[in-house]
């Protein structure tokens, strides 16, 4: 689904099992695979764990760089989406629960 702008700056969230994409970046690849490694973590975790487990550790990460933007790119959720957000093959091979590795 595309949006016309996002708050935050944000790119793109999933809300499962719907992905939101700014409109500029909706034919994005590089982009639709990133929110597509959040939806593989969102169906390992189901819908009521995904949320606090990746708000517990966004407020890990806060406590420790006191910056959003830090805390952000060091959530080991988000760390394996951008790791791996320029393959494209990354999803048919991945192993469930990923993300744990960078905690």
């Amino acid at each position: 689904m595309e949006t016309e702008g996002m708050p935050l700056g944000m790119v793109g969230v999933v809300v499962y099992p719907f992905i939101f994409v700014c409109k500029k970046h909706v034919n994005n690849r590089i982009v639709m695979n990133h929110e597509r490694i959040h939806l593989a973590q969102y169906e390992e975790l189901g819908i009521l764990g995904f949320w606090p487990v990746y708000l517990t550790l966004y407020i890990r990460e806060l406590m420790r760089y006191e910056k959003h933007f830090k805390a952000y790119i060091n959530n080991p959720m988000e760390q394996e989406a951008f790791d791996n957000q320029l393959d494209l093959q990354y999803l048919r091979a991945r192993k469930p629960y990923s993300w744990a590795k960078y905690l």
